[in-house]
């Protein structure tokens, strides 16, 4: 009788190492899993307190109001992109991962990569929308934060397009056996989308830094105000970080491993 064929790997593992399908090691998948729940639930709790006391005080809906709940709606179904990654191999070993659930990995990273455009730009335009807002009284100053999230409008939708059409057809963006198949470097593309990242999280840390100083306020009163908004600077020095390991990613030594740190530190 002829032996039954077991699961194939996606890749094969190294010299001096066996895949072990049932018990795969865990390189960080519980470390995800339980950071995503975690940043959820204080998302959640924030999100909720914040709409909470828009309903009790019974105080008007702005356009920042509705691009945060947009916002929190997007970020809510990608963490479930990153989720559905995680049960199908995401912080495992390469060559610890099916096949078949490899190509699965893959999908759900496209379907994320496109729900992350939206979110990143409507949780921008709602930093901006609050500091357009409170600096109005600067009119030349509110109308060039309008400018800018246009601007950024402009700037996400053709990154979103090259995302959705990295590979033409679409299946073969996570089935290699799909062919004939034009694509597009995936990683390079995550990577022109992390600058444009970081470089409207500087300007939206230092817009409002540079113009607190030019309110008429008590010099220890702005010292306050500079140390609250200097709290952003942690997004951005993270979202720096994200930026320099995807750029080491761009050669990956294990890639169901490597999508661990990014996932967590988006």
């Amino acid at each position: 009788m002829a032996q039954e064929a077991g699961p194939v790997g996606a890749f094969p593992p190294p010299p001096g190492r066996v895949s072990n399908f049932a018990q795969p090691e865990d390189l960080g998948r519980t470390n995800l899993v339980v950071g995503l729940a975690v940043m959820t639930g204080l998302t959640t709790i924030m999100f909720g307190l914040r709409s909470y006391s828009k309903m009790a005080l019974n105080t008007h809906w702005y356009t920042e109001d509705w691009t945060c709940l947009a916002a929190y709606g997007l970020w809510m179904c990608y963490i479930s992109t990153v989720l559905v990654m995680a049960h199908y191999g995401e912080g495992y070993h390469e060559w610890e991962v099916t096949k078949e659930s490899y190509k699965e990995v893959l999908r759900w990273l496209y379907i994320g990569s496109i729900l992350y455009c939206p979110a990143a730009y409507l949780t921008k335009a709602t930093l901006l929308l609050l500091e357009a807002r409170v600096f109005a009284v600067y009119e030349r100053v509110s109308r060039g934060v309008f400018t800018f999230i246009y601007v950024l409008l402009f700037c996400y939708i053709p990154i979103m397009m090259l995302k959705v059409l990295v590979c033409i057809p679409i299946p073969a963006t996570w089935d290699s056996d799909v062919k004939p198949a034009n694509c597009l470097n995936q990683r390079k593309v995550f990577i022109s989308d992390m600058c444009l990242g970081v470089f409207t999280d500087i300007i939206i840390l230092l817009l409002p830094l540079a113009m607190t100083f030019s309110l008429r306020l008590p010099f220890w009163t702005k010292v306050k105000v500079v140390a609250l908004l200097s709290a952003g600077g942690i997004a951005t020095g993270v979202s720096i970080f994200r930026l320099y390991k995807s750029i080491l990613f761009l050669e990956p030594s294990d890639r169901t491993e490597g999508f661990v740190l990014l996932d967590i530190t988006t």
